[in-house]
């Protein structure tokens, strides 16, 4: 991947593609979702520490939904992390106005 798209390592690709570096700098409520069987990345990539510290991120890993992004449809006919996500939208709105 990285020499296909002009970069001149993996380190290189790794560093300028991950959101690790910039993580601690959220302020507005954050819904980070990874398949724990997403079979590019390693258990190292997973921000648990980062999500620790910071009270606005909300990380979920699900056993299963590999690299490509839950792609099996609930029973309303939208992708799980869509519902997801419109949950977590939904839910954080509530929040803002208590």
């Amino acid at each position: 991947t990285a020499p296909v798209h002009g970069f001149a390592s993996a380190d290189e690709y790794w560093f300028s593609s991950s959101a690790n570096r910039v993580l601690n700098k959220i302020q507005i409520p954050c819904l980070i979702i990874n398949a724990l069987d997403d079979s590019f990345l390693a258990n190292s990539c997973y921000p648990y520490q980062i999500a620790d510290q910071n009270p606005l991120i909300y990380l979920e890993t699900p056993k299963y939904g590999g690299h490509v992004g839950f792609a099996g449809h609930t029973k309303e006919g939208t992708f799980w992390s869509e519902k997801r996500t419109i949950e977590f939208i939904n839910y954080s709105k509530k929040q803002a106005l208590k």
